[in-house]
C-alpha cells in the first residue's frame, strides 16, 4: 500500500509543480498533457528508486531538478535558460509551501516532525496530499484571476537564439543560481544538518523573490 501511495503522490507532486509553472506563465497546460504525464511518471519512478531502493534520499531532489530541466529542454523544447528559470520558481514555490504546511499539520497533531524526514508513511503522505491540494488551488486561482507572466513564448522555442545576460536577464541568472543552490542543498542539509536548515529557507525565499520580481520587470518591459 505504501508503494502505491508513494507512486501516486510522487506523480501528483510533479504534476502540481508543472501545473503551477504552466499557469504562472500562462501556458496551456492540457496541450502538453502527454509530455507532462511522461515527465511526472519518470520522476516518480526515479524518486522511488533512489529513496526506497538505494536509500539515497539526498540525491532525489537534485536529480529531479536536473531531469526536469532536461525534459523541458528536449521534450517540450524550452531553451535552457527559460527552463531553468521556470523550474527554479516551480520547485521553490512547492518547497516553500510544504515548509508552511508541515509545521501547520504538526501543530494540529496530525503529523509529526519525524514524518518530515521519512520517505513514506501516513503522516508523510498527508503532508504531501495537503500541499498538493494547496498548490492546485494556487494554480487554479492564477488561472481564474488571469494572473501570471506572459513574456516567455509558448514552446517550442527557437533553440539557436542566444540569451544576453545583461540587465534583468543577469538578475534572473543570479536568482536561478541562488535557487539552484538552495534546491540542490535543501534535502541534504535537512537530513544531515537540520539546525542549519533555516539558512536554506532564507536562500530559497530570497531567490524566489528575486526571480518573481525579475519576471515582473521583464513583463513590464514587454508591454
Amino acid at each position: 500500500m505504501n508503494t502505491i501511495l508513494y507512486f501516486l503522490l510522487g506523480f501528483a507532486d510533479i504534476m502540481v509543480v508543472l501545473a503551477f509553472i504552466f499557469k504562472l506563465f500562462r501556458f496551456p497546460f492540457w496541450d502538453y498533457k502527454k509530455e507532462l504525464a511522461i515527465i511526472a511518471s519518470t520522476l516518480a519512478v526515479t524518486s522511488y528508486v533512489f529513496r526506497m531502493v538505494f536509500d539515497l534520499p539526498e540525491v532525489d531532489m537534485p536529480l529531479q531538478y536536473i531531469l526536469l530541466i532536461l525534459f523541458f529542454r528536449y521534450l517540450i523544447k524550452f531553451r535552457v535558460f527559460e527552463a531553468s528559470l521556470l523550474i527554479a520558481i516551480g520547485i521553490l514555490g512547492f518547497d516553500l509551501s510544504q515548509l508552511i504546511v508541515a509545521p501547520a499539520l504538526i501543530s494540529l497533531e496530525v503529523a509529526t516532525l519525524g514524518d518530515v524526514f521519512q520517505s513514506a508513511g501516513m503522516g508523510t503522505f498527508l503532508i504531501q496530499a495537503v500541499n498538493d491540494a494547496i498548490m492546485i488551488l494556487v494554480s487554479w486561482l492564477l488561472y481564474k484571476l488571469n494572473l501570471g507572466f506572459s513574456f516567455i513564448m509558448q514552446p517550442p522555442h527557437e533553440i539557436s537564439w542566444k540569451t544576453k545576460y545583461t540587465g534583468s536577464n543577469l538578475v534572473a541568472l543570479v536568482g536561478v543560481i541562488a535557487a539552484s543552490t538552495a534546491i540542490l542543498a535543501v534535502l541534504y542539509i535537512l537530513l544531515n544538518y537540520y539546525n542549519e536548515f533555516k539558512y536554506v529557507i532564507a536562500v530559497g525565499i530570497t531567490a524566489l523573490v528575486i526571480l518573481l520580481l525579475t519576471c515582473h520587470k521583464k513583463e513590464l518591459e514587454d508591454i
